[in-house]
């Protein structure tokens, strides 16, 4: 070979050994070839954590079999992808697929870490039916309907009222246990023709287990509260009796709330005083007067006095502040109270739709037409329906993560609902349950492209809804009482 050739050849393979050389440190950080741009350009990554195991991914209608979670990951990730927006589609079989288009970024990775596949066959369980029962000495049938219930956190029972009809009618409150179908009543009153009653909405339970539970029955304008006890099943007390004469209190009763941690103390509302009262010590403590209403979680209370003031009260510190002064009409009611679970906001819905949010040292926010509200779990969302059917969700801080929000931003989740429309938080506070009519929406507040919404339809009109982490709502109808738990699969 002549020297020329040689040196060529050499030249050559210097150029070529470069360029491979270069293509490879380039490719180690990350750069690949863009046929469209034609140039190198940095790529980016996709990251998936989702609810199931082995979910299928497809990018751009084409299945990845090789994308499947890593041995110390619960996530799939997808890495080297040019920056360009990606058809995702994330499917297994029986489930409700999600899809979404999604932007990759350069030296970016674009995180979807809360991404749950439901199935389209949930776990159902019959929990109370319903059975006509007939009695063996007066041959009469008693007829049974379930007017409404409530399930206890224990996860083995529910407080449920029913009408029973024999040669009487009788409203019956009780406890159920539907892990060994045994049950334990309440409270049992006949009603009159064409009397209603309902004693659920307003049950005050002490723990998980319902170990004390108070009621009230209002008959014209008095409210009398009363007291059952577990260890004491059969004696039923009248809790406003015994306090009046306990505590020598003149004006009546109108709420009571169990005092946290602390059998025998309850607070009350008297006439405007609210007060502590302590059958161990025999003693009251008046926090304060003129107030209208109260709302207490914890050891945390909030009210409004008849100065539209609003306050906060800590019981540990028997300390209070004062949160804002409104400016509302003369008359009116309060809707719905509520207090975030870190105690550290108050809403305030009133019945001609204003609804108030407070947060101490903070100015309180006002939004019109509000329906309905709920605080998310994690203290930093809340969700309200509009008087346009509109479901919102609000940013209450700043939050970071795979969406960065700022404080007061808003997501429309869902429009088009009934007023008579219900919502519950699930448990990663990254989706919403909501129940209209006989229609179940499980959508995401993730509003990157579209919002994933599956739906569901059972043979209910009325639900409970829940947000653990089963996504467990309740279905009742005047015959039976099932428990659905959207997020397990029958098999």
């Amino acid at each position: 070979m002549q020297r020329k050739t040689r040196r060529i050849v050499f030249i050559i393979a210097a150029i070529v050994f470069i360029i491979a050389a270069l293509s490879l440190v380039l490719y180690s950080f990350g750069y690949r070839w863009d046929k469209e741009k034609f140039q190198p350009v940095l790529t980016g990554g996709l990251y998936f954590r989702v609810n199931t195991v082995k979910p299928q991914i497809y990018l751009n209608g084409k299945f990845l079999p090789k994308a499947t979670p890593g041995l110390l990951s619960s996530g799939i990730f997808l890495p080297n992808l040019l920056p360009d927006i990606y058809q995702v589609e994330i499917k297994k079989d029986n489930y409700f697929e999600w899809e979404k288009k999604v932007e990759v970024e350069s030296q970016k990775v674009t995180s979807f870490s809360f991404i749950v596949l439901l199935p389209k066959n949930p776990m159902v369980n019959n929990i109370y039916q319903v059975t006509e029962a007939e009695a063996t000495t007066t041959k009469l049938k008693t007829s049974e309907e379930i007017i409404d219930f409530l399930p206890l956190a224990n996860n083995k029972e529910i407080i449920i009222q029913t009408k029973e009809t024999a040669t009487s009618t009788d409203a019956v409150l009780k406890i159920f246990n539907f892990i060994n179908g045994s049950s334990v009543e309440i409270y049992r009153q006949k009603l009159a023709k064409n009397e209603s009653l309902n004693l659920i909405p307003h049950l005050k339970i002490s723990d998980s287990d319902a170990n004390e539970i108070i009621f009230d029955l209002t008959k014209g304008s008095t409210t009398t509260f009363y007291l059952w006890q577990r260890i004491q099943p059969e004696k039923l007390q009248n809790l406003s009796q015994l306090i009046t004469t306990t505590f020598k209190l003149k004006n009546p009763i109108q709420k009571i709330e169990f005092y946290p941690n602390i059998n025998g103390k309850y607070l009350i509302l008297s006439g405007k005083d609210l007060m502590a009262v302590d059958f161990n010590k025999n003693e009251t403590k008046k926090i304060t007067t003129g107030i209208r209403d109260f709302q207490m979680k914890d050891y945390s209370i909030f009210w409004i006095d008849d100065n539209n003031a609003v306050f906060s009260y800590n019981l540990i510190l028997d300390s209070s502040n004062p949160l804002s002064i409104l400016d509302l009409p003369p008359k009116f009611n309060i809707n719905q109270m509520a207090i975030a679970p870190n105690v550290q906001c108050f809403a305030l819905l009133l019945d001609d739709g204003t609804f108030y949010l407070f947060r101490l040292g903070q100015p309180f926010e006002k939004i019109n037409d509000v329906v309905k509200f709920v605080f998310a779990p994690d203290s930093k969302k809340i969700a309200y329906l509009t008087k346009e059917g509109e479901v919102r969700v609000r940013y209450l801080t700043d939050v970071t993560g795979d969406v960065i929000n700022k404080k007061g931003d808003e997501v429309i989740i869902r429009k088009g609902l009934s007023l008579d429309a219900d919502m519950e938080w699930y448990a990663d506070t990254q989706h919403l349950i909501l129940a209209d009519g006989k229609v179940i929406y499980f959508a995401e507040i993730d509003n990157r492209d579209q919002i994933n919404t599956y739906i569901e339809e059972f043979d209910f009109n009325h639900y409970l809804l829940t947000n653990n982490k089963n996504g467990t709502i309740w279905g009742i109808r005047p015959d039976l009482i099932q428990k659905i738990d959207l997020g397990y699969e029958k098999i």
